[in-house]
């Protein structure tokens, strides 16, 4: 009787040990499927989208963009100041990681850490919100740059409720071209 229970505690123990294991190698493997958009591509799909905007890309304006937590992107962006969004053109990227000092026309969002107070600033102020993390994305902003990690491809994401709560007004491109949520 007693061998009998010991090697059905042992069974247990073995099987607990295996379904931690396999559990542990499953988070490895999503997490290694799991791809943000390169710095370069994720600063040219900053502005692609900002172009489908109705009022960033038809004032005529100088546009602003603010980057959070993301140095690499803000890198990337200042590289290509000057370029064309509509009728209007990126003129200044600001950098940091808290609220910024002036209201910009985007802020791009990198980290989860500030996020909740970014959104609540660009809903507060009009703002474009993007994010390449999935995290910032689903604490309400409006757009996540993303990278299928089946295939590769990059691709975008709209959250229609946030872009609302944003004032923002899509061009029906977008709308043809995004994963729309909520």
């Amino acid at each position: 009787m007693k061998a009998h229970l010991i090697i059905q505690r042992l069974q247990h123990s073995l099987a607990a040990k295996i379904i931690s294991v396999a559990s542990c190698l499953l988070i490895l493997v999503c997490e290694l499927h799991s791809q943000q958009v390169e710095p370069n591509m994720a600063a040219v799909l900053t502005l692609k989208v900002s172009a489908m905007e109705k009022q960033l890309s038809e004032s005529g304006n100088g546009l602003t963009i603010y980057v959070a937590d993301a140095p690499e992107i803000a890198k990337e962006l200042r590289k290509i100041i000057g370029t064309t969004i509509g009728k209007s053109s990126l003129v200044s990227v600001q950098e940091g990681s808290g609220i910024p000092s002036s209201v910009p026309d985007i802020i791009f969002i990198g980290s989860s850490s500030n996020a909740a107070k970014l959104i609540r600033y660009s809903r507060q102020n009009h703002v474009l919100t993007i994010s390449n993390n999935q995290d910032v994305f689903d604490a309400g902003a409006s757009i996540l740059l993303g990278k299928d990690e089946t295939t590769g491809k990059n691709y975008i994401s709209l959250n229609i409720t946030s872009s609302k709560e944003e004032g923002l007004e899509w061009k029906p491109a977008l709308l043809k071209i995004a994963r729309s949520t909520r």
